[in-house]
Protein backbone atom coordinates (compact mmCIF):
# COMPACT_ATOMS: atom_id res chain seq x y z
CA UNK A 1 0.00 0.00 0.00
CA UNK A 2 2.83 2.41 0.88
CA UNK A 3 4.49 1.80 -2.49
CA UNK A 4 1.23 2.62 -4.31
CA UNK A 5 0.91 5.92 -2.43
CA UNK A 6 4.56 6.77 -3.06
CA UNK A 7 4.22 5.94 -6.76
CA UNK A 8 1.09 8.14 -6.97
CA UNK A 9 2.89 11.05 -5.33
CA UNK A 10 5.89 10.72 -7.67
CA UNK A 11 3.71 10.46 -10.77
CA UNK A 12 1.67 13.45 -9.64
CA UNK A 13 4.84 15.45 -9.19
CA UNK A 14 6.10 14.52 -12.66
CA UNK A 15 2.77 15.38 -14.27
CA UNK A 16 2.64 18.74 -12.47
CA UNK A 17 6.18 19.58 -13.62
CA UNK A 18 5.35 18.68 -17.23
CA UNK A 19 2.18 20.77 -17.19
CA UNK A 20 4.06 23.77 -15.80
CA UNK A 21 6.76 23.40 -18.45
CA UNK A 22 4.06 23.43 -21.14
CA UNK A 23 2.69 26.90 -20.35
CA UNK A 24 3.63 30.01 -22.29
CA UNK A 25 4.48 31.69 -19.00
CA UNK A 26 7.14 29.06 -18.28
CA UNK A 27 8.92 29.90 -21.55
CA UNK A 28 8.44 33.64 -21.03
CA UNK A 29 10.17 33.41 -17.68
CA UNK A 30 13.10 31.48 -19.20
CA UNK A 31 13.60 34.11 -21.89
CA UNK A 32 12.62 37.32 -20.15
CA UNK A 33 14.92 37.32 -17.15
CA UNK A 34 15.55 40.37 -14.97
CA UNK A 35 18.62 41.35 -16.97
CA UNK A 36 16.68 41.24 -20.27
CA UNK A 37 13.29 42.75 -19.52
CA UNK A 38 10.08 42.61 -17.54
CA UNK A 39 7.84 39.56 -17.86
CA UNK A 40 4.04 40.10 -17.87
CA UNK A 41 4.47 43.88 -17.82
CA UNK A 42 1.14 45.55 -17.00
CA UNK A 43 0.05 48.23 -19.47
CA UNK A 44 -3.07 50.30 -18.68
CA UNK A 45 -5.52 50.80 -21.54
CA UNK A 46 -8.60 52.75 -20.52
CA UNK A 47 -10.31 50.83 -17.73
CA UNK A 48 -8.40 47.61 -18.36
CA UNK A 49 -4.84 46.42 -18.08
CA UNK A 50 -3.08 44.41 -20.78
CA UNK A 51 -0.06 42.30 -19.91
CA UNK A 52 2.80 42.36 -22.37
CA UNK A 53 4.61 39.02 -22.32
CA UNK A 54 8.06 40.59 -22.21
CA UNK A 55 8.92 44.26 -22.34
CA UNK A 56 12.55 45.21 -22.97
CA UNK A 57 14.28 48.49 -23.64
CA UNK A 58 13.71 48.05 -27.39
CA UNK A 59 10.99 45.42 -27.86
CA UNK A 60 7.44 44.45 -26.97
CA UNK A 61 7.69 40.66 -27.22
CA UNK A 62 4.82 38.23 -27.60
CA UNK A 63 5.25 34.50 -26.87
CA UNK A 64 3.07 31.92 -28.56
CA UNK A 65 3.10 28.26 -29.45
CA UNK A 66 3.67 27.53 -33.13
CA UNK A 67 0.04 26.64 -33.80
CA UNK A 68 -0.96 30.18 -32.68
CA UNK A 69 1.68 32.07 -34.69
CA UNK A 70 -0.88 34.43 -36.24
CA UNK A 71 -2.05 35.52 -32.78
CA UNK A 72 1.56 36.23 -31.87
CA UNK A 73 2.03 38.46 -34.91
CA UNK A 74 -1.17 40.38 -34.19
CA UNK A 75 -0.42 40.86 -30.50
CA UNK A 76 3.18 41.89 -31.15
CA UNK A 77 1.99 44.58 -33.57
CA UNK A 78 -0.67 45.75 -31.10
CA UNK A 79 1.78 45.95 -28.20
CA UNK A 80 4.26 47.75 -30.42
CA UNK A 81 1.61 50.35 -31.21
CA UNK A 82 0.86 50.83 -27.49
CA UNK A 83 4.47 51.11 -26.37
CA UNK A 84 6.21 52.63 -29.39
CA UNK A 85 8.71 49.78 -29.17
CA UNK A 86 9.66 47.33 -31.90
CA UNK A 87 7.47 44.22 -32.12
CA UNK A 88 8.89 40.73 -31.68
CA UNK A 89 7.46 37.22 -31.60
CA UNK A 90 9.04 34.26 -29.83
CA UNK A 91 7.57 31.10 -31.30
CA UNK A 92 7.62 28.13 -28.94
CA UNK A 93 8.32 25.06 -31.06
CA UNK A 94 8.86 21.34 -30.72
CA UNK A 95 12.39 20.49 -31.85
CA UNK A 96 12.57 18.73 -35.25
CA UNK A 97 8.79 18.95 -35.70
CA UNK A 98 7.81 19.43 -39.37
CA UNK A 99 4.44 20.98 -38.51
CA UNK A 100 6.00 23.56 -36.21
CA UNK A 101 8.70 24.32 -38.79
CA UNK A 102 5.94 24.89 -41.38
CA UNK A 103 4.25 27.35 -38.98
CA UNK A 104 7.58 29.14 -38.48
CA UNK A 105 7.99 29.44 -42.24
CA UNK A 106 4.39 30.63 -42.76
CA UNK A 107 4.79 33.32 -40.09
CA UNK A 108 8.03 34.64 -41.53
CA UNK A 109 6.69 34.53 -45.11
CA UNK A 110 3.71 36.67 -44.07
CA UNK A 111 5.96 39.12 -42.24
CA UNK A 112 8.23 39.43 -45.29
CA UNK A 113 5.38 39.67 -47.80
CA UNK A 114 3.80 42.62 -46.02
CA UNK A 115 7.10 44.21 -44.90
CA UNK A 116 6.18 44.03 -41.22
CA UNK A 117 8.98 45.21 -38.93
CA UNK A 118 8.72 42.20 -36.60
CA UNK A 119 11.71 40.36 -35.17
CA UNK A 120 11.12 36.62 -34.82
CA UNK A 121 12.84 34.09 -32.60
CA UNK A 122 12.51 30.35 -32.09
CA UNK A 123 12.35 28.82 -28.65
CA UNK A 124 12.25 25.06 -28.30
CA UNK A 125 10.00 23.32 -25.80
CA UNK A 126 12.96 21.38 -24.36
CA UNK A 127 15.07 24.46 -23.60
CA UNK A 128 16.45 25.25 -20.21
CA UNK A 129 17.77 28.62 -19.09
CA UNK A 130 21.34 27.39 -19.70
CA UNK A 131 20.75 26.12 -23.26
CA UNK A 132 18.74 29.21 -24.15
CA UNK A 133 21.40 31.59 -22.84
CA UNK A 134 24.10 29.74 -24.76
CA UNK A 135 22.07 29.69 -27.99
CA UNK A 136 21.18 33.39 -27.79
CA UNK A 137 24.85 34.34 -27.33
CA UNK A 138 25.91 32.55 -30.53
Amino acid sequence: MKSIILTSILLGSLITNNVQAATERYYQDLWCTKDIGISEHPWPIGDSIKRIDCLTEDFAIEFDFAYKWYEGVTQALYYSELTNLRPAVVLIMRRNDKTDEAKWKAMNNLILKFHMPINTYKMYNDETSATLKHRLQE
